[in-house]
């Protein structure tokens, strides 16, 4: 049946990634996503979940964040969360103003 686990042999991680880019018209939709994972040291994968944290707008005029969550959270603090996300940004401002 079940094995005794030791609470050492349990590491857990969570990252916070920016989802593939959506255009819908002039907006760009980046999602934002929490992954969080449970391993047992030397057998490998344990468990994971996936939480919706904020979408990202990119639209011509401005950018913001829509949380997703019931916590506070600006694009300033999900540009520091995920720097991966500001480089998409300007990615997209640079498309824009060719």
């Amino acid at each position: 049946m079940f094995r005794e686990m030791k609470l050492r042999e349990v590491k857990t991680e969570t990252d916070t990634v920016v989802g593939e880019a959506l255009k819908i018209g002039d907006r760009t939709l980046y999602p934002v996503i929490r992954v969080s994972t449970i391993k047992r040291e030397g057998e490998g994968f344990f468990g994971a979940w996936v939480s919706p944290l904020a979408m990202v707008v990119v639209e011509p005029a401005q950018e913001y964040a829509i949380p997703l969550t019931d916590e506070t959270i600006t694009l300033e603090k999900l540009l520091e969360m995920v720097p991966s996300l500001k480089e998409e940004m300007k990615k997209v401002q640079r498309r824009r103003s060719l």
